[in-house]
């Protein structure tokens, strides 16, 4: 949340203050800046495994790389905007391509020092599976 500290002033200069207002715009940069680790769950469950490790980086530029270790598959995250209280980036798998699904959407939503991350199969080839995990931002 940003604060914005407008000047007011009445008529004839008789009333001078500051009007402050609160302006929700979304997750700052910062709060999603960094190295972040948890474990996903895929529903429905994949061949391979039910739940996976995951690290993901998000870069000072806004885009990122996620890695799934256990799955031995990974890739970028391009940020392509804003979906409700997070940020919107298509995923496309860079090594790894036959142990995870190609494509895909991911929202990264901050929220009380935790970063909640959803994956859709949306822009994927498979379409009906999504997954989601709760990562928690590791020292760099």
């Amino acid at each position: 949340m940003r604060r914005l500290v407008l000047p007011l002033v009445a008529a004839a200069g008789l009333l001078a203050g500051c009007l402050h207002i609160e302006v929700r715009s979304g997750p700052s940069a910062a709060s999603l800046l960094g190295t972040w680790e948890g474990t996903g769950v895929q529903s429905p469950a994949g061949s391979t495994a039910e739940t996976w490790p995951m690290r993901l980086v998000i870069s000072e530029g806004g885009d990122g790389a996620v890695s799934y270790p256990s799955l031995e598959c990974g890739g970028a995250l391009t940020r392509v905007g804003r979906r409700g209280d997070g940020v919107r980036f298509n995923e496309v798998i860079t090594y790894g391509h036959d142990n995870c699904i190609k494509g895909g959407t991911v929202t990264l939503v901050p929220v009380n020092g935790k970063l909640f991350w959803y994956w859709t199969g949306e822009n994927s080839e498979d379409p009906e599976v999504n997954a989601s995990a709760v990562l928690t931002r590791k020292g760099d």
